[in-house]
């Protein structure tokens, strides 16, 4: 609308934020602030848009993991034999509501065909699933995804994400990803 856009977000989310296609100055949060005429909170923003269920959803994905991160996860995860699936079954502890939006993997397990391949997207993986995930065969790579530019790339290779309501589900989602919840 004309207006100079500063978005603060999270340090782990602002490589993955360069990829927005606007003009948007990024600065960590915790950093000194520019600046600025109006603040507006995120989840304000689709009553300033005048967003509706005329435009929503988007018709594209607006954000898009880099290209050679991509590239870096694809030979992580080798040659694909079967449709790949990524899952996240659990969120943070800390939410409110966590007990119930997450389960166990061994809740998850008895659901899942053996037609496809699995990738854990979790960064996390809870005492109670960490045996069950070594003897499942689900790939998991949680320590090695640093911030949200990585989980990007991962959902990428994906052809279907499925996950409880997490980072990762509205990730996918602005990915363009299918993305089941």
């Amino acid at each position: 609308l004309g207006a100079r856009v500063v978005l603060e977000v999270q340090g782990s989310l602002l490589g993955l934020m360069r990829s927005l296609s606007s003009e948007a100055v990024l600065i960590s949060r915790g950093d000194a602030l520019p600046a600025f005429d109006y603040h507006c909170p995120l989840l304000s923003l689709p009553l300033v848009f005048k967003t509706d269920l005329t435009n929503i959803p988007s018709p594209k994905p607006y954000l898009s993991a880099a290209p050679y991160k991509c590239e870096e996860w694809a030979q992580r995860l080798g040659v694909k034999g079967k449709p790949r699936v990524g899952l996240v079954w659990s969120g943070s502890t800390d939410h409110k509501n966590d007990h119930n939006r997450s389960l166990t993997l061994q809740q998850l397990l008895p659901h899942l065909p053996d037609s496809c391949e699995y990738v854990s997207m979790q960064k996390v993986v809870r005492e109670v699933d960490v045996q069950v995930l070594e003897g499942s065969g689900i790939s998991h790579y949680g320590q090695e995804l640093k911030d949200f530019t990585d989980t990007a790339a991962l959902c990428e290779l994906m052809d279907l994400v499925i996950s409880v309501d997490t980072s990762v589900a509205h990730l996918a989602g602005a990915l363009g990803k299918t993305t089941w919840v």
